[in-house]
């Protein structure tokens, strides 16, 4: 027995009504749904308020994973970034008698973490904590050590201005680069020179750049928006 309804023809078989595979309407893509473990933007949502599933805060890692440059055959600025960072974690804990925290702020997806280090942004599988893929970032820590010339001028110049003057935090402290997000298809981060001049340099410009001819395009052509996929990067 067949009739139509609404310019479809209906077929009942056995008292089931079926379509035809022709008139079949197309089916929905799925909604991602977030996991316990999502936390896609810096404090977990739009309005900075997400709160954790889980317990107390114990602080007692199962793993851990260096933020210091680990792209392979790029390691040669390891020491250098470390002694860095060890000068100013001695001047700060020392001055502000308090732990320092880093902006660097990671971020979780799809079973997924993602956290920027000094040479790259890394996302390591949740579950086996491996490594699935990293993005090298153009303007980081790495790269302008890893420039003879522009590791020059830290090392006559502007490292010793940072401990004297200030930020003395700034190889961690600059949440501009360290915050990330994602959508869940797609990571968002900022590709820019981590290391801005000192406070010094600027006042003698007039707070307004005036780069060495030498690194002025390092300069203006390290600051973009990149996005990544997430899965395959």
């Amino acid at each position: 027995m067949s009739h139509f309804s609404s310019g479809r023809l209906l077929l009942l078989v056995l008292g089931l009504a079926t379509l035809p595979a022709a008139v079949l309407p197309a089916a929905e893509p799925k909604e991602k749904r977030p996991t316990l473990t999502d936390w896609k933007v810096f404090r977990g949502n739009a309005s900075r308020s997400a709160q954790g599933v889980g317990g107390a805060p114990f602080l007692d890692p199962s793993w851990r994973l260096t933020t210091l440059p680990s792209v392979p055959g790029q390691t040669n600025t390891k020491d250098w970034i470390k002694a860095a960072i060890q000068d100013a974690l001695a001047y700060l804990e020392k001055d502000r008698q308090q732990p320092v925290l880093p902006a660097l702020f990671p971020i979780a997806s799809e079973g997924k973490l993602v956290y920027r280090a000094h040479d790259a942004v890394w996302v390591v599988n949740l579950k086996t904590e491996k490594v699935e893929w990293y993005q090298e970032m153009r303007g980081s820590l790495h790269q302008m050590v890893n420039d003879h010339g522009m590791r020059q001028l830290l090392d006559q110049q502007w490292k010793g201005m940072y401990l004297q003057s200030g930020p003395q935090g700034v190889y961690f402290e600059n949440s501009l680069i360290g915050t990330l997000s994602t959508d869940g298809d797609l990571v968002f981060a900022i590709d820019d020179v981590v290391l801005p001049p000192p406070a010094v340099w600027l006042e003698q410009w007039g707070g307004k750049p005036q780069y060495p001819q030498a690194f002025a395009e390092f300069f203006s052509t390290h600051n973009q928006l990149i996005a990544v996929e997430l899965d395959s990067g």
